[in-house]
């Protein structure tokens, strides 16, 4: 089988079965959804969206490719997740992306590649504040040496291509789609 950057071949190759794999169990802090309709990205910290999960409120719902389930995820509310910062992305990272020449059920990759291409320039560019933890040095030592404050950021960020995240456009949900299992049948192992 190959896979095209417009839609997928017939044959597969890789898992159809679902695994548990998502928001739950993955070892990020943050997540940066990209909303392709809205133009907009959706951070929050990783352990408030997984809080953010009602089964008894959000709806689960299937997500194919193709005639193929390849995920299951619930819809959740952005006001529904803590702390969600609602940020748009600049025209110029957008278009360069060319995540908008991919179809909304087509193959994942390419477009997994173009959002974490906006991501990764919105935080490179500092459109995405992040949560850093600061250290005031007391040592006067260090001070002389031109040491006054310490950063330290190890954050890790997971991103999601989310084409109906958000509002402001008509296929927008208002939702962000926080997967609990997948499957990857287009994959060569």
């Amino acid at each position: 089988m190959t896979v095209g950057t417009r839609g997928v071949t017939s044959q597969l190759l890789g898992n159809t079965s679902l695994v548990d794999y998502g928001i739950q169990n993955e070892q990020s802090d943050v997540r940066i959804h990209v909303g392709v309709y809205a133009q907009e990205v959706y951070v929050y910290k990783t352990q408030d969206g997984r809080n953010s999960i009602d089964p008894a409120k959000h709806r689960k719902v299937p997500v194919k490719t193709g005639n193929i389930q390849t995920a299951t995820g619930y819809v959740v509310p952005l006001d529904d997740i803590e702390g969600c910062q609602i940020l748009p992305i600049p025209d110029d990272i957008f278009d360069r992306s060319g995540i908008a020449q991919y179809p909304e059920k087509g193959y994942q990759g390419e477009k997994g590649k173009a959002a974490t291409y906006i991501a990764s320039e919105m935080l490179k560019t500092g459109l995405v504040p992040l949560s850093l933890r600061i250290i005031e040095v007391d040592d006067k030592k260090m001070q002389i040496l031109g040491e006054d404050i310490r950063v330290k950021a190890n954050i890790k960020i997971q991103v999601k291509c989310d084409y109906r995240a958000g509002n402001g456009h008509p296929r927008c949900t208002g939702n962000l789609f926080l997967q609990t299992q997948e499957c990857n049948p287009f994959s060569i192992h």
